[in-house]
Order: C-alpha cells, then sequence, then structure tokens
C-alpha cells in the first residue's frame, strides 16, 4: 500500500543559493532520505524545500506515526488527532501544551503533529 519511491528530484530545482539536488548529496547535507544530522538548517523553505524536491533529501519519503508511541498519560496519535490537540502537521491553536518533553514529544512522534515536517 506504499507509494513507489520517486526515481528522479524535481527538474531544474536550485535551493535559490545556487545549490542543487546533486550538490546537496555531494556536501552531504542530505543522506538516506533526509538531512544529515547537523544539516536541517539546509532545508525547509528558507531553502525552496529539499526534503520536497530531492530525493537524497526526502522527496515523497513515507512518513508514519512512531509506532507504540503515547505520551505517557494514555493517548497515542490517533487521540490527539481526535482530540484536536493537533492539526494539519502541527498543534493545534491553544493546544501547544500537549506537547513537548512532559508529554513524551508528539511533535517529534505524531505525524498530525509535526513529526518530520520541515522547518
Amino acid at each position: 500500500c506504499g507509494k513507489d519511491k520517486p526515481t528522479a528530484d524535481t527538474p531544474n530545482w536550485t535551493n535559490g543559493h545556487g545549490f542543487d539536488c546533486a550538490a546537496y548529496a555531494k556536501k552531504g547535507w542530505c543522506v538516506n532520505d533526509g538531512f544529515a544530522q547537523g544539516q536541517e538548517w539546509t532545508g525547509g523553505t528558507k531553502y525552496n524545500s529539499p526534503e520536497k524536491n530531492c530525493v537524497v533529501c526526502g522527496k515523497d519519503k513515507p512518513t508514519a506515526d512512531t509506532p507504540n508511541w503515547t505520551n505517557g498519560h494514555g493517548f497515542d496519535c490517533a487521540a490527539y488527532a481526535k482530540k484536536g490537540w493537533c492539526v494539519n502537521d502541527g498543534f493545534a491553536q491553544g493546544q501547544e501544551w500537549t506537547g513537548g518533553t512532559k508529554y513524551n514529544s508528539p511533535e517529534k512522534n505524531c505525524v498530525v503533529c509535526g513529526k518530520d515536517k520541515p522547518t
């Protein structure tokens, strides 16, 4: 049921600063379908979202909730969506209190709360 991994980068894409997908791979900014540790700064809208345009940076990478995750208080990712605590890859307005380390970082574990969302 998974989407096939893309076979091509977005044609003629650059990050707006002279670097294309091949440069992201060559410079080691992206490896194995994501940003190299410490190189996350090279992504997001400021750099034309390489994670949405370069296979090496994770273009069309399937994203899933962390298996068996709970917030330590009996709520899983589905509950965060159902209760409206998280919507559209982030916390609903006024519901930010449901995140962070106190609640086992749903923003790092639940897609609906922003897991793998470009920064």
